[in-house]
């Protein structure tokens, strides 16, 4: 209770990144990806200089997660830290306003059993210095429950380091699987849900026929196809799709394999081979 886990440890570009750019590459010119755009500093909703990504270790990291365990297994060394001042550094008798200052422990948390203490200053992992607290949450947000850290900080004139098992947000070391997705509507070996469309949507949209793909199982067939929430199902094997029964009908005889055409986003159509 009144941790703040949230990450702000961003990757600050002059790339003009605008609203819907939110999710897209953010690569240097060898072609390197360099982080994931997601926001951007603005007061009129469009760009206005300064753009912010996520970090690629980060990304990796989730997306590793993800693969492997369906959920982001986050770790958590279990304190509440605030960015040092000039008032604080008076305050403790610091010599530079470089590190991250433990202002509370989690109780029976990673950093309490480590022998941390309320005013110690986290100033490197693993040997490399921690600039401040988004940078500290940031190291610590690549690692998973169970990993170990070397965190070294300083207690008045002392520098010390301790080995900090990081834990998860229950304070226990387990890691958590993702139960899968629950699609109704839907074949589910096909791997996604569908949702009928009312004659005044198909009319908004444009449309004489078509479901709408609300959910995409991560991992699964349609996703593996290339096909994304969203997306207006129009066609199964040349065949209008004009009802959900009738979707679920042509799927099923199929016999796993089926070509769907499909209206994205951008209002442009095209085929993709779903394999089930």
């Amino acid at each position: 209770p009144g941790m703040d886990y949230s990450i702000e440890s961003f990757t600050q570009t002059d790339a003009a990144v605008n609203p819907g750019n939110s999710g897209e590459a953010l690569v240097n010119l060898d072609g390197d990806l360099v982080g994931i755009n997601t926001a951007i500093a603005t007061e009129t909703g469009s760009y206005q200089g300064y753009s912010f990504a996520i970090p690629s270790n980060l990304v990796r990291k989730v997306v590793a997660d993800l693969i492997e365990f369906g959920s982001v297994q986050r770790a958590f060394i279990g304190v509440s830290i605030r960015d040092i001042n000039a008032q604080l550094a008076e305050q403790y008798g610091l010599k530079s306003l470089q590190g991250a200052l433990v202002a509370s422990l989690s109780p029976d948390g990673a950093a309490r059993k480590a022998g941390i203490q309320t005013g110690d200053v986290i100033i490197a992992v693993d040997g490399v210095a921690v600039d401040g607290p988004s940078d500290l949450q940031e190291r610590v947000a690549q690692y998973r429950p169970g990993d170990q850290l070397r965190v070294t900080f300083l207690r008045g004139d002392e520098s010390l380091t301790r080995v900090v098992t990081l834990r998860n947000e229950n304070g226990t070391l387990s890691l958590s699987k993702a139960r899968p997705a629950r699609l109704p509507n839907t074949l589910s070996k096909a791997g996604f849900s569908l949702h009928e469309l009312s004659e005044e949507e198909l009319s908004e949209e444009g449309l004489r026929f078509g479901l709408r793909i609300r959910q995409v199982a991560p991992g699964g067939a349609a996703h593996k196809a290339g096909i994304s929430p969203g997306m207006i199902l129009l066609r199964i094997d040349k065949d209008p799709v004009t009802s959900l029964n009738q979707a679920i009908e042509q799927l099923a005889a199929a016999n796993g394999r089926a070509e769907l055409e499909v209206r994205k986003a951008d209002g442009q159509k095209s085929w993709f081979i779903l394999k089930y």
